[in-house]
Formats: C-alpha cells, sequence, structure tokens
C-alpha cells in the first residue's frame, strides 16, 4: 500500500482523495507521507522482488 499512496501523491492526489481510495484514516496517510519523504520507504530491491515471484511460481506448481 506504501507504493500506492506514493504514486497517488506523485499524480497529485489529496491526502482525502487517497484516504477514501483506500479505505483508511487520513492520518495514515500523512504517516505514509511522512516516512515517504524522510526516505524510510524505498522501493524494494529487484532480489527482493525476484525471489517474491519464484515463490509464487513455486506454489502454483505445487498447488496444480
Amino acid at each position: 500500500m506504501y507504493y500506492s499512496v506514493k504514486t497517488l501523491l506523485e499524480n497529485g492526489k489529496s491526502i482525502s482523495e487517497i484516504a477514501r481510495t483506500f479505505n483508511i484514516d487520513r492520518k495514515t496517510v500523512r504517516k505514509i507521507k511522512k516516512r515517504i519523504t524522510e526516505g524510510e520507504i524505498t522501493p524494494p530491491s529487484i532480489v527482493y522482488l525476484l525471489t517474491y515471484c519464484n515463490f509464487w511460481m513455486f506454489y502454483n506448481l505445487i498447488k496444480n
């Protein structure tokens, strides 16, 4: 959700609009915005993304 909020903020959406979109409190959106501006939230690394994708591929193989 952090990255979705970040994207909407970058696209000029207001805090209220974002809160309504995700059905969360405006305070939560403000906290996320603060963490983004302070650099606490960074995009996931490619290694993490690949690991996550591999997990789902493996899961789907076992499931079928």
